[in-house]
């Protein structure tokens, strides 16, 4: 356990200073550097750098990721995220024992990032969410921070040329309880429609990435 702590501190440490470094990076919090218990992290994908420039940023969460199975195949790669409380995950079936890890992970008041469009971004735009992110609020009752990232889908598109030195943006929102969103929609059990309640909360922050 203190082994994982301190690799996880470090390696945030030196990808925070990564992306200082070569990237025209900007951070933005709407509301503070957010802290808390039991919170599931929402965000656009727009490159592989997503969970790791997330993650680095809000470590105040101490956040496991979603890794996809392969990662873990990988003998150095697999002790690095292993370390950094990895969930590995099955992109073509279901998930049984993923979907138990990432409950037990928000049932014992950690914090969890997901990418709820299932994939990268091919053109740059925020595709329609699955219905993961719901079934996992559902039944966890856990609260949700969207996040928005804009500029890496420029430096590196999935299926294009790569770019240094683009300008690039992370917008943090606030903390949704659960009860809230509850008080909110009229009917929270309804995944779709939770599903595009999400959509909205992370879109929404895309208004700020013209702000300073």
């Amino acid at each position: 356990m203190l082994l994982r702590h301190f690799f996880y501190q470090f390696s945030t440490l030196i990808v925070r200073l990564f992306v200082r470094i070569l990237f025209k990076f900007k951070l933005k919090f709407l509301y503070g550097n957010p802290y808390g218990e039991k919170i599931l992290i929402v965000s656009n994908h727009q490159s592989l750098f997503d969970p790791p420039v997330i993650g680095s940023f809000l470590s105040r969460l101490r956040i496991s990721p979603f890794a996809k199975k392969e990662l873990f195949q990988i003998p150095i790669l697999k002790t690095v995220i292993t370390l950094l409380g990895a969930i590995p995950v099955n992109r073509y079936g279901n998930d049984i024992d993923g979907l138990k890890k990432a409950i037990s992970v928000l049932n014992n008041n950690g914090a969890l990032m997901m990418f709820p469009e299932g994939t990268r971004t091919l053109d740059g735009n925020v595709h329609p969410f699955k219905n993961g992110p719901a079934f996992l609020i559902r039944k966890t009752k856990c609260n949700i921070l969207p996040v928005y990232i804009d500029g890496f889908f420029n430096m590196f598109p999935k299926n294009g040329k790569k770019r240094l030195r683009y300008p690039v943006k992370m917008i943090v929102g606030r903390i949704y309880t659960y009860s809230e969103i509850k008080n909110i929609m009229k009917n929270i059990k309804d995944r779709r429609l939770l599903s595009e309640y999400l959509y909205n909360m992370v879109t929404r922050l895309k208004t700020e990435v013209g702000n300073d």
